[in-house]
């Protein structure tokens, strides 16, 4: 999820960690990134480039860039 620190991004990734999901984030700055593996996030990139994509492929092994609905 990008912007993670945000107060949606926080709610986002505890919702997601509660139902078992791993949480990948962006965040701007090195310190917001630390908080958010901290959190529990299992990587956090940077916000500020693409390079997020690249990133979070080599963390997943997948395109971390499309839309997708999850049905609960």
């Amino acid at each position: 999820m990008h912007a993670g620190t945000g107060g949606v991004g926080l709610a986002a990734m505890n919702v997601a960690r509660a139902l078992g999901c791993r949480v990948y984030s962006t965040a701007g700055s090195a310190q917001k990134r630390s908080l958010l593996r901290s959190l529990g996030a299992q990587a956090a990139a940077s916000s500020r480039d693409t390079d997020f994509v690249d990133v979070l492929a080599s963390r997943t092994g997948e395109d971390p860039c499309y839309d997708h609905t999850v049905q609960l």
